[in-house]
C-alpha cells in the first residue's frame, strides 16, 4: 500500500486542534492507515490503496476533523466558471482531459513537496504509472492565455521543460530529458505526442512534463490542474479528487469550472456531483453484529465519516461526496458507519457452523480423466504454461502470446497449445523403453478479442504416443475410449492441421462440439525437434467437455 511522508506541523494545523501523536496513530488506525515512523518533523503513514483522497495532509486531515466531530458532514465547496476554455482536437493515443482551478492556496515548500508527492501517488495508482490518467498542475497566473487547445505537438514545435532553462524541440524532450526517457512512448504516435497549447504557449506534454513557464513556486496563489488519460471515468474521477482535496486547504475554498470542447462531449469541469445511496438500517445491524442500531446513531457515524446522512424511517439515506470514489455499494457505506464505531471496538464473533469444502466440478472432471488416462496406460507430466517461441513457430504456430521481458528465452511464450510440452518433453525421453505414452493436463492461453485483455485461459488436454511404430489408430483408440467413459459420443472428420500429417489428421467432434485435433505428427516437424520416432497424439478442449457435462 502506499506510503506518503507528512510534515507533522502541516498535518496539525490542517486539523486545527493539537493531537499528540499517540491520539494520532489511534485515529489513523480508524481510517485503516498506519503511522510508519516519525521523526521530529515528520510522520510517515501507510495509506489504504482505496483511499486516494487521503495522499496529502488536506485530505488526512479533512477525514480526522470528522473523526473527532471538528466538522461532520460532507464537505462544502464553492463552484463557479472560470471564464476558461479547453479545445479539444483529435488525440487518438490519449483522448480525454478534464481541468478546473484552485484559487487562494497557502503554498510553501512543504506544500509543494507534498503536492508533487500527491500527484505522483495519484499517478502510481489510479494512473497506472500514467498510462491510464496523467496529471499537471500549474501556476494560473502563469498560464498565458484563458484559451487553451489539447491537441497533438509536432516533433520540431518547442517549449521549456520543467525544471530547464533553455528551449527545446518536443523530440529533443522526450529524447534528453528524464522524464521523457521514462514516459515519452506511452502516448506518443507517428512522432507526434500529446500536448497542451494556451495562447501561442505549449505549458504541458501530459503524460510526459510540464512546461518550466507554469511552474508552482512558494508564492503561488491559484491553480489550474488538467488530467488526461484513456479513460474518462478514471480522468473524472481524479479531478474530483485533485480539486475538493486541494481546496479543503485553501482561503477561499473555491473550485473554478472549464469548459471542455471536445469530439466526446461538451462539459464543463470538476462536476462536483454527490451520490445518494440508501443503507437499510436493519441490515446494517445485522452486518456490524450490532442488534437494533439506532437509525439516528448510524446517520451519526456517517457524517463522522463525512458523508451527509438522514434517517428515513429504517433507511438512511446517505449523500456520498465526489472525491470519495471508493464508496460503490451500500455496504461500503456499513464499512463506514464501523470504522466512526471503531472496528477494535467491535467483538468478533465465532462461526456458527464450519463447511467441510468439496472438490469443484471441473476438479471432479480433471480427476476422472487423469484416472481414465492412467488406466489406459499413459503416464501424467506437468509442465509450465511458458514456453519457447521458437518451438511455437517452428510447429507453425501464429498469433500467441509473447512475454515482452522474459526470464529466459526459453520461456518467452504462453503456450496456445500443450502439443509443443508434450513432444519437448518426447524429444527428452526417446531413448525410455518404448513405448512412450504421455499426456497433460493444463492451461493453455488462447486470443479472445471478445474479454479486455484480448486472451482467454482455457483447460486443454493433450496425450501422445511414441513407438518404434505408431498409426493413427493407436492414438484414436484411447482416445475415444475417454470420452466413451465421460458419456459423450465422439465422432472425427478429416481435417487439416499445420502439427500433422496431411490425410492422417481428423477433427474431434462430441455432442456436436469441436473439441480439438488427432493425428500423427509431420516427419519435418519431429525432424526440426531432433525426435527419431514416429509421435501420435491427440489434444481436446476440457472447457468444452465441461459445458457438454453442463
Amino acid at each position: 500500500m502506499p506510503v506518503i511522508r507528512l510534515s507533522i506541523n502541516r498535518l496539525i494545523k490542517a486539523i486545527g486542534k493539537e493531537v499528540s501523536l499517540k491520539e494520532l496513530e489511534r485515529l489513523l488506525m480508524r481510517l485503516k492507515a498506519e503511522v510508519e515512523e516519525v521523526s521530529d518533523d515528520y510522520i510517515s503513514i501507510e495509506i489504504n490503496s482505496d483511499r486516494l483522497d487521503m495522499m496529502i495532509s488536506e485530505g488526512v486531515a479533512r477525514a480526522l476533523k470528522g473523526l473527532l466531530e471538528i466538522e461532520v458532514g460532507m464537505p462544502r465547496y464553492s463552484y463557479r466558471d472560470s471564464g476558461y476554455q479547453l479545445e479539444v482536437l483529435d488525440v487518438p493515443s490519449r483522448p480525454y482531459i478534464a481541468m478546473a482551478i484552485v484559487r487562494g492556496i497557502e503554498s510553501s515548500e512543504n506544500y509543494i513537496e507534498e503536492l508533487i508527492q500527491f500527484q505522483e501517488k495519484l499517478h502510481t495508482t489510479i494512473g497506472r504509472m500514467r498510462r491510464k490518467v496523467a496529471i499537471g498542475i500549474h501556476d494560473l497566473s502563469k498560464v498565458p492565455s484563458r484559451e487553451c487547445v489539447y491537441r497533438e505537438l509536432e516533433p520540431s514545435e518547442r517549449l521549456i521543460p520543467l525544471g530547464y532553462s533553455r528551449s527545446m524541440s518536443v523530440a529533443e524532450t522526450l529524447s534528453s530529458t528524464e522524464q521523457g526517457r521514462l514516459y515519452g512512448s506511452i502516448s506518443l504516435r507517428g512522432g507526434r505526442t500529446p500536448g497542451i497549447v494556451c495562447g501561442e504557449t505549449i505549458i504541458s506534454m501530459p503524460p510526459v512534463i510540464n512546461s518550466n513557464i507554469t511552474r508552482i513556486t512558494e508564492h503561488t496563489e491559484d491553480l489550474l490542474i488538467d488530467v488526461t488519460g484513456i479513460d474518462l471515468d478514471a480522468v473524472i474521477k481524479t479531478l474530483e479528487i485533485l480539486s475538493t482535496t486541494l481546496a479543503e486547504g485553501s482561503r477561499s475554498r473555491v473550485i473554478e469550472r472549464v469548459l471542455v470542447k471536445a469530439p466526446w462531449g461538451v462539459i464543463e469541469t470538476p462536476r462536483g456531483d454527490a451520490r445518494v445511496m440508501e443503507i437499510d438500517t436493519d441490515w446494517a445491524s445485522r452486518i456490524l453484529g450490532i442488534e437494533g442500531m439506532n437509525p439516528d446513531e448510524m446517520a451519526r457515524k456517517l457524517l463522522m465519516m463525512r458523508i451527509d446522512a438522514k434517517v428515513l424511517d429504517r433507511v438512511v439515506e446517505a449523500t456520498i461526496p465526489s472525491y470519495r470514489i471508493d464508496i460503490i455499494d451500500p455496504v461500503d457505506l456499513v464499512e463506514e458507519i464501523a470504522m466512526a464505531i471503531d472496528l477494535n471496538s467491535l467483538e468478533p464473533e465465532p462461526l456458527a457452523t464450519i463447511l467441510p469444502g468439496k472438490p469443484s466440478k471441473e476438479s471432479i472432471v480433471r480427476r476422472t480423466i487423469r484416472d481414465i488416462m492412467i488406466g489406459l496406460g499413459f503416464t501424467e507430466i506437468y509442465r509450465h504454461v511458458l514456453t519457447s517461441s521458437k518451438i511455437l513457430t517452428d510447429l507453425g504456430y501464429n498469433g500467441f502470446l509473447r512475454i515482452k521481458n522474459p526470464v529466459s528465452s526459453e520461456m518467452d511464450a504462453a503456450r496456445p497449445s500443450i502439443i509443443p510440452s508434450l513432444l519437448e518433453t518426447l524429444r527428452r525421453s526417446q531413448h525410455s523403453p518404448k513405448p512412450i505414452k504421455i499426456f497433460e493436463i493444463g492451461e493453455i492461453v488462447t486470443r479472445d478479442p471478445s474479454i479486455y485483455t484480448g486472451w482467454r485461459t482455457r483447460l486443454s488436454l493433450a496425450a501422445a504416443i511414441l513407438d518404434y511404430e505408431v498409426s493413427f489408430e493407436d492414438i484414436q483408440a484411447p482416445l475415444f475410449s475417454l470420452l466413451r467413459s465421460l458419456g459423450l459420443e465422439p465422432k472425427t472428420v478429416q481435417a487439416k492441421n499445420s502439427v500433422f500429417i496431411d490425410g492422417r489428421t481428423a477433427l474431434v467432434i462430441a455432442n456436436n462440439k469441436q473439441l480439438g485435433y488427432v493425428g500423427e505428427v509431420k516427419i519435418e516437424i519431429l525432424d526440426a525437434l531432433e525426435i527419431g520416432f514416429p509421435v501420435a497424439l491427440f489434444e481436446i478442449d476440457i472447457t468444452k467437455i465441461l459445458e457438454i457435462l453442463g
